[in-house]
C-alpha cells in the first residue's frame, strides 16, 4: 500500500509564494483602510473573500463561470489550483500579485500626499 504523498513537496514549494501573495493582500488592505474608522474591516471582508474564493474550500473548476472569473483577480486561485492538483499557473498568479502590488503602491502614494496636504493645512 503507497501512499500519494506528492502534494507535500507541492506545499513545501508553494508556501512562499503564498506568503508573499499574502503579504502583498494585507499591505493592500492596510493601505486602503488607512484614516478610515474600522481600519479592519478591509482586512476582514478581503480575508473572507480570499477563503472562498482562492479554491480552498471548493476547487475553482467547480464554480460558475461569472465566479471563476473573479477568482482570477486575486493570486491565489491557480497556486491552491496547483498545490492541489499539480497543474495551474503560477505565472498567471505572480502577474496578478504584481498588480496588486503596483495598485498598493500607488494609492500608499496617494495616502501619502493626502497626509502631507492635512499636515500643511493644520
Amino acid at each position: 500500500m503507497t501512499r500519494d504523498v506528492s502534494w507535500l513537496s507541492r506545499a513545501v514549494l508553494v508556501l512562499p509564494l503564498l506568503l508573499l501573495y499574502g503579504s502583498i493582500i494585507a499591505f493592500v488592505s492596510v493601505i486602503v483602510s488607512w484614516q478610515h474608522d474600522d481600519p479592519y474591516l478591509t482586512a476582514n471582508i478581503l480575508g473572507t473573500v480570499l477563503i472562498l474564493l482562492s479554491g480552498v474550500i471548493v476547487p475553482v473548476s467547480l464554480y460558475p463561470k461569472w465566479l471563476a472569473f473573479l477568482t482570477q483577480c486575486l493570486p491565489f486561485s491557480q497556486t491552491m489550483q496547483w498545490f492541489l492538483t499539480g497543474s495551474g499557473s503560477l505565472f498567471l498568479d505572480s502577474v496578478v500579485a504584481g498588480i496588486w502590488l503596483l495598485l498598493g503602491i500607488i494609492m500608499y502614494h496617494y495616502q501619502i500626499k493626502r497626509v502631507k496636504r492635512y499636515a500643511m493645512i493644520q
